[in-house]
């Protein structure tokens, strides 16, 4: 038998695939580790998205982690909009995505103070051409 976080797991991989616009319900770092990874595990070309922070256990998942790194090594683009990048204790995330950021054309992290509402679009993303 299936445990919670291996079927929620299984359902996102089954939507990802599906490329499915349903909204998720989660509860969790642990969740939602597994979408992001998921989302740039099954992302063709690029990804925008908007973080309150990199710090935490989001973004110390090795799982999140690893699909990151494999969609940054295919020169794919990521747009970040952050809106605390101050912390002194960086995640592995943030230092992945840092060593991209100003190397790469495709890497941008955005720093601003604008927080968006859950399920808010990326104008902000999209009116800087981002």
């Amino acid at each position: 038998m299936e445990t919670f976080i291996e079927e929620f797991h299984s359902n996102i991989e089954k939507k990802a695939q599906s490329r499915s616009i349903e909204t998720i319900n989660h509860s969790g770092p642990h969740e939602s580790a597994i979408i992001l990874g998921t989302i740039f595990k099954y992302a063709k070309n690029h990804v925008r998205m908007y973080v309150g922070d990199f710090c935490g256990d989001i973004s110390n998942n090795s799982f999140y982690l690893e699909h990151l790194t494999n969609f940054l090594e295919a020169d794919k683009k990521l747009n970040v909009l952050v809106k605390d990048l101050h912390s002194t204790n960086p995640s592995e995330v943030y230092k992945k995505i840092s060593l991209y950021d100003g190397f790469s054309d495709n890497v941008n992290i955005v720093h601003s103070n604008v927080t968006l509402p859950p399920g808010g679009d990326m104008e902000l993303l999209q009116k800087n051409g981002q």
